[in-house]
């Protein structure tokens, strides 16, 4: 239920981290075996801490769409490359 970051710190997992391939324990605790008075932090898991960590994968590289465009705007790709290229041994 926690996962060890490279520092040596540990956080609650998250779907998609790394784990062992024939690790396949439990993720959360069933709601029915934590007192009542708790079960809120699994409400608060499941719709804020573990969404966000899907929400936020990948979302840097989706954000570099079209980033550049200007660069090779009414030039072939192709050329742009070669033009760069040129005198290069």
């Amino acid at each position: 239920m926690l996962y060890e970051t490279r520092g040596g710190m540990r956080r609650l997992y998250r779907e998609g981290d790394e784990s062992h391939p024939d690790r396949h324990g439990k993720i959360l605790p069933k709601r029915d075996d934590i007192p009542e008075q708790y079960r809120y932090l699994l409400d608060w898991y499941e719709t804020e801490y573990a969404l966000a960590g899907k929400e936020g994968w990948l979302n840097g590289i989706f954000e570099m769409i079209g980033a550049g465009k200007e660069i090779f705007a009414g030039e072939d790709p192709d050329e742009y490359v070669r033009r760069l290229r040129e005198g290069w041994e």
